[in-house]
């Protein structure tokens, strides 16, 4: 079930990269408006998904962050145009909103940017190189935005640590269900550092769900109910730079229960031409430099 809660603050901005011809390349200001979608299931004995409350709460410290403030100021926001607002909207308000599945700013009655996350907006890219072209014949990967995080690493950290605790069990189709624990979500995030790496956790469940086992080994401290280690992996795109992504998982049979599958542990490793051609996922880096963004970007100046 869907709930919705609209917002509004006054801001004044203007686009930077626009010719100085442009009206919006002109100081000027909006009565922004931003609609925050959350879903999730209904609560039998409240009778909600949630409370409107806790998502105006929620929402509280950004719009003092926004209101009345010159965006270009804001890092992150430099280049404020609708759809960065609602990348950067989304970022600061995921963490604090985790049912969060959509983002809408509006500048005016009639335009308006709609930004559904790395949940909704999620691609699983099919077929973008020739599988021949990909060693291991691997043609899937999953994509999300560049929400371009700011803050301190600490700061960062502390945000992808939460959404790492709301992640629900994935559904890996080898291993079954897969739980993050508190040591592995430490491990995970203590080797991180940019606000790419960092935001990559948000893909982990579809990375676990869509990956496969490349090794399996049996536990090395030769605990009995410990079944094995495995190791997944799986390709990862964040706006056009690509990611080889691992997660090593541990699988548990403890009496008569059934297995318990435990993620230790989430490797990213960036794929670059030179260091990382032997990757099976240096196909897609190879179609991301040809085709993506800043290809373009380069092409139009």
């Amino acid at each position: 079930m869907e709930l919705r809660k609209t917002f509004q603050f006054e801001a004044a901005h203007l686009l930077p990269r626009l010719p100085a011809s442009h009206k919006c390349r002109r100081l000027h200001g909006h009565s922004f408006k931003v609609e925050v979608a959350v879903e999730g299931p209904l609560d039998a004995a409240l009778g909600w998904v949630m409370d409107y409350a806790d998502m105006g709460e929620a929402f509280r410290p950004i719009w003092e962050r926004l209101d009345h403030f010159y965006l270009n100021e804001i890092p992150g926001l430099e280049n404020p145009t609708s759809e960065n607002i609602a990348l950067w909207i989304w970022g600061q308000l995921k963490p604090r909103l985790p049912l969060l599945t959509e983002v809408v700013v509006a500048e005016t009655c009639t335009a308006r940017c709609i930004h559904r996350g790395p949940v909704g907006a999620v691609k699983i890219l099919r077929d973008v190189v020739p599988s021949s072209e990909i060693q291991g014949n691997h043609n899937q990967y999953v994509e999300i935005p560049d929400e371009k995080w700011t803050g301190s690493v600490k700061e960062m950290r502390l945000r992808a640590d939460k959404i790492m605790r709301g992640f629900r069990p994935a559904n890996h189709p080898t291993l079954g269900q897969i739980n993050f624990s508190k040591a592995g979500r430490s491990k995970t995030l203590g080797n991180k550092t940019t606000p790419h790496q960092l935001q990559s956790v948000q893909a982990i469940p579809q990375l676990a769900e869509l990956g496969r086992v490349i090794h399996s080994e049996p536990d090395r401290q030769g605990r009995p109910h410990v079944i094995a280690v495995h190791t997944v992996e799986h390709g990862l795109k964040i706006g056009d730079a690509v990611y080889h992504a691992k997660i090593l998982v541990r699988k548990v049979k403890i009496g008569d229960a059934q297995p318990v599958k435990t993620a230790l542990q989430f490797y990213l490793h960036k794929i670059q031409e030179k260091k990382t051609a032997g990757s099976p996922f240096a196909g897609l880096a190879l179609a991301s430099r040809s085709s993506g963004p800043a290809s373009q970007n380069k092409a139009n100046t």
